[in-house]
């Protein structure tokens, strides 16, 4: 089965201190997650382009551990980011190829998606 987590901030404006310790709770819930699926690995947020807001989705077809040393700067930067919410997802691979058309999350039109199981 795959592993579903994520957090939505009241204030877009944190002291460093609960950056930092937003950060950790981002990485400890993404390797704990690995245990529920470890095909791939992803996020999505909310990114201010222009005068709008708009879904950045990040994703790989590795496991949390190692997907998290590859964007270990990017992470704390959406951390730090006024963002609103994330959302994450790691994949056990049942259906489909492992790649990452297939990694979640996903976007369809301006929805972003996630899902534990076959739709």
């Amino acid at each position: 089965m795959c592993g579903l987590f994520g957090w939505i901030r009241n204030s877009a404006a944190l002291t460093p201190e609960a950056t930092r310790i937003l950060h950790q709770i981002t990485r400890v819930l993404m390797a704990a997650n690995e245990a529920r699926g470890n095909d791939a690995t992803g996020y999505a947020f909310v990114a201010r382009q222009g005068d709008r807001l708009a879904p950045v989705i990040v994703k790989e077809p590795t496991p949390a551990r190692a997907f998290l040393h590859r964007q270990e700067r990017e992470l704390a930067a959406v951390c730090e980011s006024a963002t609103p919410w994330l959302i994450g997802h790691t994949r056990q691979a049942t259906v489909g190829p492992n790649d990452k058309e297939n990694a979640h999350p996903f976007l369809m039109g301006e929805t972003v998606g996630a899902h534990n199981g076959s739709v």
